[in-house]
């Protein structure tokens, strides 16, 4: 297979170690931060330019990295978040406790 000629998005993103995938990114990440003003969108909690962002549908699950499938969250609440979905997914019941709160759009 022959690579993409010079020029093409494709080849500019291989040879720039993918410089337009990551300022595209870059670019999303801002647009939430701005959204949420700094502040995680779970606890409310002023984090500024630390936060995590957190994909509401999975990309394994057929979800995007548009600003409407993303959440800021600080990293203790995106920790608690990944911690639910998979008690949800082992079936276990602990979780309800744990949460208080947050609501899913997972099924």
């Amino acid at each position: 297979m022959n690579p993409a000629p010079k020029g093409s998005r494709s080849y500019e993103c291989l040879s720039q170690n993918k410089r337009p995938i990551q300022s595209m990114r870059n670019r999303v990440k801002h647009h939430i931060y701005k959204r949420s003003r700094g502040r995680c969108e779970r606890c409310k909690r002023y984090i500024g330019r630390m936060g995590e962002m957190h994909h509401e549908k999975p990309i394994s699950e057929g979800g995007n990295s548009l600003p409407g499938n993303l959440l800021y969250l600080c990293e203790d609440c995106h920790k608690r978040v990944h911690w639910y979905l998979r008690q949800i997914d082992d079936g276990s019941e602990a979780w309800q406790s744990q949460l208080p709160g947050f609501e899913t759009q997972r099924a």
